[in-house]
């Protein structure tokens, strides 16, 4: 990154383990006993994380964007880095990525997409055994994610663990990290060389982040200029139930960080972090305003009706009695029986984020592929991920019709909600004709929205005949008033590659 060139080493003379290093003109790596050795950014510890590394690659693409991937003809596989400075250093934690390949891996190239992998290896410990020596793959970069600690980061008193997907709520706290250890490295003209001051610590003051994806906590007797071994419990399992990818990491600690962020470990809501920002998301909310909003079949300009922004979210502060949301619908004296609240920019392949809160007992929904001057009531032909109290509201007891599911078309026999009062995640995918849902991470919609199972679900469902329900390209996003208080935030949306 930022110019810098990587290189692999090997375990040999002089190198007690293979190490990542980072390399820049003057710099010496400790051949033959230098006095002054410029520390590597990462130290593989032999046959635990690496034997004989090979070419590592910065990923500019996928989900692992901004590490570092690397292969290993001896260890096996691909093997991935997360680094960060700190005091001027390169320094971070190694993970084991993925196994399973044809042949040992000595060259990758990345694409859009994913990873090609060439594969060289040869006879002893310069090949993968069992194996041949030579092979090309391609590694293709999925939607679903598996669950692994993605990043592990230097605090000034310990580490923080960002992981791909959030903690299962009913996680033990305590039991999170089962084991630390560190060591050191002392180079000599051996051949390799042993771990130095090998010790064993503990994690304490174990601390999980508000959306349960961060888990940071202490090391009291952790020490600059060691490595430490991370071990985190094989038995976690995140929240739509995926038990660890991997649970180990290897973390090079040359400098521990002076100062940390006072701002909390949960992100500052309505904003967008580097990543997101990097991945193409765009907020639609800005936490202060309606720029972007409007009411349906109103027009950009107009005040908005029957919502308000409170405490960084859209509130909906209609409160109407089930019978005068119904004479709302029916009444013929109006084309605006409702208040709902629909962007002005129309979307056609995206990913859309946001978090819902719901009143006791209340009912809303998040409405998309909205047509523009569509009719009085925006269900007859936008789609809507449901947004319900499952344990308040009738609906609760009807499948295709409780939050999270494509309403009345699909959905899954589970209630993935938190309690009223708490704030869900939402997650809805359109690619051309493939419909996903997801809430709080787990997956609730998984259609394609043509072909005789579409036609055969539309038949079973209020919007028999209704050919047009469902079927724009491109259309508005829609929060529902159905005459509930309810409360959305974090509002983003980052477009999809069109599929054929």
């Amino acid at each position: 990154a930022n110019g810098q060139v990587l290189v692999t080493d090997n375990q040999g003379d002089w190198l007690p383990a293979s190490k990542l290093v980072s390399v820049e003109q003057g710099d010496h790596f400790g051949y033959g006993g230098a006095a002054k050795v410029k520390a590597p950014a990462l130290w593989l510890p032999q046959n635990e994380i690496g034997n004989s590394p090979t070419q590592p690659v910065l990923l500019k693409y996928g989900p692992y964007k901004g590490q570092v991937v690397f292969g290993d003809i001896y260890n096996g596989g691909i093997k991935r880095a997360y680094l960060e400075q700190v005091a001027g250093e390169w320094q971070g934690a190694a993970f084991h990525f993925s196994e399973g390949l044809a042949a040992p891996v000595n060259r990758l190239m990345e694409t859009q997409t994913g990873l090609l992998a060439g594969q060289i290896g040869g006879s002893g410990n310069w090949g993968a055994a069992g194996k041949p020596w030579y092979g090309l793959q391609y590694l293709r970069w999925t939607e679903d994610s598996v669950f692994e600690p993605l990043t592990v980061s230097a605090t000034p008193n310990g580490f923080k663990a960002t992981f791909s997907k959030p903690l299962h709520e009913d996680t033990a706290i305590d039991a999170i990290v089962t084991d630390v250890r560190q060591w050191f490295y002392y180079p000599s003209p051996l051949y390799g060389g042993p771990k130095y001051n090998l010790e064993e610590l503990l994690a304490v003051d174990v601390k999980v982040s508000p959306d349960r994806r961060s888990v940071q906590f202490d090391v009291p007797l952790r020490k600059a200029g060691r490595v430490v071994y991370l071990r985190f419990n094989p038995k976690l399992r995140s929240q739509d139930g995926k038990t660890l990818w991997v649970n180990e990491a290897w973390y090079t600690l040359n400098n521990i960080p002076a100062t940390q962020s006072d701002a909390p470990m949960q992100q500052v809501n309505n904003t967008l972090s580097r990543s997101e920002r990097d991945e193409g998301w765009q907020l639609l909310f800005d936490g202060k305003t309606f720029n972007g909003w409007r009411n349906h079949r109103s027009h950009e300009g107009d005040p908005v009706q029957g919502w308000q922004v409170e405490n960084g979210a859209l509130k909906m502060v209609r409160d109407t009695s089930f019978l005068g949301f119904v004479f709302n619908i029916l009444n013929p004296f109006t084309d605006k029986p409702l208040r709902d609240l629909m962007t002005v920019e129309q979307f056609q392949n995206f990913e859309l984020s946001l978090e819902w809160k719901i009143s006791q007992g209340g009912n809303s929904g998040i409405f998309y592929l909205l047509p523009p001057n569509d009719n009085r009531l925006p269900w007859e032909n936008g789609l809507e991920m449901q947004v319900l109290d499952n344990q308040g509201h009738a609906d609760g007891k009807l499948a295709k019709r409780r939050a999270g599911e494509l309403y009345d078309l699909a959905g899954r026999d589970v209630d993935a909600t938190k309690p009223v009062g708490e704030w869900n995640h939402a997650r809805i995918r359109v690619q051309g004709e493939h419909i996903q849902h997801w809430l709080n991470e787990t997956k609730m919609v998984d259609i394609q929205r043509n072909g005789a199972d579409w036609q055969q679900r539309l038949t079973d469902s209020k919007f028999a005949g209704n050919a047009q329900h469902g079927q724009a390209a491109q259309g508005h996003i829609l929060l529902q008033d159905h005459g509930n208080t309810v409360w959305y935030r974090n509002i983003k949306i980052r477009e999809l590659p069109v599929t054929k």
